[in-house]
């Protein structure tokens, strides 16, 4: 299952949890030690909790319902969460009153929806809110926590859309704006994966910062780049669709002290000040000039954790505009990438992914469980493992034409990978050559099915294919013809492993390495970092070799 999937499940359940013991509570306080009152409150206040918690963190605060509303107007979406939320309530004393078969609680189901709409309403405008502010500010200004300016330690990263004035040109205001706002809505999603706060949007430049818990931030701050642009790189059709290209994004980071407090009136907002800000700013303004899109101060580099898939190379000391001395900055990259980069890059600790805040932290499990308390007032007593897939029950077809059905390797490990000619991992090719050279004798079967889906990196015809692997890497285990390994129209052992493993475990770029058991499961699973003669993979295969 995938691990934001687990997380959600966890938070749904912990919010049930605790909205049974409210039911009870609340059954105790009206009712007295009634165990049909108890168990009604039990009932309903868990219902409505698991309903609720459902419905937010797997709808509307996800992706999928994000992306849905996120161009309504606020009232009509404000509308939509009010039904949603007092729907649910209703529902949830409609289960109750079916349990004790009480047809006067049904009747009276109209004045409950009535009720709940009220309730729903006050919470609907309280987590819009929260959207609109951010999960951090709503925090914040509740807690009066910068009501007086304090003195804080951060990381600062600056980013900018490239060559945005162009754009706005070739687009014209309405379209460039409808651009902009789809681009910041893939960088804030993706900046609340990795646990940062979106500070202010300024023209076509997004503010992201992190507080330096123990004096730095963790690893998902300098992967968070890295982790926009593949969300692009996602929704890359639907950016040529609409506007004829996708956004391409410089940025720079700098960590350092900074003064945060509440400003203004009228429209009061958290404001951060101080030289740590500017020199952010003015470290993106250099990426240009120095020819690299993404750089970092020393000062960010030693106040944060660099993920050990991505490199920080020196370009020297760099005087700064408005600045007297030089500074040293390094340029950010994944290894053995040049431009870009998949998610794999910024998994590292927490299981091999990245934790999700915006939907288990912050307000959100505390208004959800508030929202519970309240509407759950008492009421009184009136899949067989041998129907499944495995995948030797998959066929391609190989890059001469022919059929490759993979029950021809019944009883053997068999490799199957994503491959690309034009690609930062294109050498692995000679990597799965020697494995395939080393094993082949003792039953393991190599496949390499080419692909387009990532960076468009295999734009060639079979016989192209073909022809360059022969004769760069002198391939020689079997090759399947082009496929899409991604999305509703991926090859059909794709869209198996993707039910197998989950949306984390579907390919996040080229070369991404499955390894099917000779009973026709799956053994492994390794992103593109993760050469094949790696001891990660040739251990397995061992292991697999010698049952």
């Amino acid at each position: 299952m995938l691990e934001r999937t687990k997380r959600r499940w966890r938070l749904t359940g912990r919010i049930t949890a605790i909205s049974i013991g409210l039911g009870v509570a609340l059954s105790l306080a009206s009712e007295g030690v009634e165990p049909i009152a108890l168990l009604n409150g039990a009932v309903l206040g868990g219902l409505i909790g698991a309903a609720l918690t459902m419905l937010e963190v797997f709808w509307l605060s996800a992706r999928g319902g994000a992306a849905l509303v996120k161009d309504w107007p606020l009232g009509l979406v404000l509308a939509l969460r009010t039904v949603l939320y007092a729907l649910c309530i209703t529902a949830a004393y409609a289960v109750v009153m079916a349990f004790h078969k009480s047809a006067a609680g049904f009747a009276e189901l109209g004045g409950t929806l009535a009720q709940a709409l009220p309730v729903a309403l006050v919470f609907s405008l309280a987590l819009m809110v929260r959207r609109m502010l951010g999960p951090q500010a709503t925090a914040h200004f509740l807690t009066g926590r910068y009501h007086r300016p304090r003195a804080e330690e951060r990381l600062v990263l600056f980013l900018d859309v490239q060559e945005s004035t162009a754009l706005a040109e070739r687009m014209g205001d309405v379209l460039f704006f409808e651009f902009l706002a789809r681009t910041v809505f893939d960088i804030s999603e993706s900046v609340i994966e990795c646990g940062g706060e979106v500070h202010r949007y300024v023209g076509d430049e997004v503010i992201v910062t992190w507080k330096l818990s123990h004096g730095k931030a963790d690893h998902r701050a300098l992967a968070c780049p890295f982790v926009i642009a593949e969300r692009i790189e996602e929704n890359r059709a639907e950016y040529l669709d609409r506007f004829g290209t996708a956004p391409n994004l410089r940025g720079g980071f700098h960590a350092g002290p900074l003064i945060v407090g509440e400003m203004g009136d009228v429209k009061r907002e958290i404001v951060m000040l101080g030289d740590t800000m500017n020199t952010a700013a003015r470290i993106e303004g250099t990426c240009r000039s120095a020819g690299h899109n993404l750089l970092a101060s020393a000062d960010a580099l030693a106040r944060s954790v660099l993920p050990p898939d991505l490199t920080a190379e020196s370009i020297g000391s760099v005087v700064l505009r408005g600045k007297s001395t030089g500074m040293e900055l390094f340029a950010l990259a994944p290894r053995a990438i040049a431009n870009g980069a998949p998610r794999e890059y910024a998994r590292a600790m927490n299981g091999g992914t990245i934790r999700q805040r915006g939907i288990a932290g912050g307000t959100l499990p505390t208004l959800l469980t508030a929202m519970a308390l309240l509407a759950s007032a008492p009421v009184s007593a009136g899949t067989a493992e041998g129907g499944r897939m495995q995948g030797y029950d998959f066929e391609f077809t190989s890059i001469d034409g022919d059929k490759l059905p993979l029950s021809q390797y019944r009883g053997q490990p068999v490799l199957v990978v994503n491959t690309a000619s034009f690609c930062g991992y294109t050498p692995q090719y000679q990597d799965l050559e020697a494995l395939w050279r080393s094993y082949r004798e003792r039953g393991l079967v190599v496949i390499g099915v080419p692909s387009n889906d990532f960076g468009a990196q295999e734009p060639g015809s079979a016989t192209e294919i073909k022809q360059f692997c022969e004769g760069n890497y002198a391939v020689d285990f079997p090759l399947a013809d082009k496929q899409t390994v991604i999305g509703d129209k991926a090859h059909p052992f794709f869209r198996w492993i993707a039910d197998e493993l989950g949306e984390a475990g579907t390919p996040r770029w080229n070369f991404h390495k499955y390894l099917i058991a000779p009973d026709g499961s799956i053994a492994g699973a390794w992103p593109s970092r993760v050469r094949p003669t790696d001891k990660e993979i040739t251990a397995e295969v061992e292991a697999l070799l010698t049952k």
